[in-house]
């Protein structure tokens, strides 16, 4: 497991048990069907100031949105990557 951490974002609070579902779900969909070892990454930074954005990535197989095999991870799908906390 890595941790990509920006400085800025370390004194902010978060809820507790906000990531464990997103890491269970990397590491039960995303790295359990794998033979080999795999890698999740948690990543927090501070974007336009004031926006909190905690993301949870592996190198697992993927997902396919809605279907379609054009989205394959998170970061990709045509979705907005944060959401304000306010």
């Amino acid at each position: 497991m890595t941790f990509e951490v920006e400085p800025k974002s370390e004194s902010l609070l978060v809820p507790h048990l906000i990531l464990q579902p997103l890491v269970e779900n990397s590491l039960r969909h995303g790295l359990e069907p794998r033979e080999e070892a795999g890698r999740i990454t948690i990543s927090a930074r501070v974007l336009n100031g004031d926006t909190l954005e905690l993301k949870v990535s592996d190198n697992g197989a993927g997902l396919h949105v809605n279907g379609d095999p054009r989205w394959h991870r998170a970061e990709q799908c045509p979705l907005p990557p944060y959401a304000p906390l306010r």
